[in-house]
């Protein structure tokens, strides 16, 4: 049986940029719903809420 390749439920990811409003943030999203764990890294914290 094939494995889902985005299967990554669990899995820990390290976002850089995840505040921006490009591929940081959308990389971060994405990953999200498919189940990573996340660690976000931006300039300012207030803007990764």
């Amino acid at each position: 049986m094939a494995k889902d390749l985005m299967d990554i439920s669990g899995r820990a990811v390290l976002i850089t940029g995840a505040s921006s409003r490009g591929i940081g943030s959308g990389a971060a999203r994405k990953l999200a719903e498919h189940g990573a764990k996340m660690f976000l890294l931006a300039r300012h914290e207030s803007e990764l809420k």
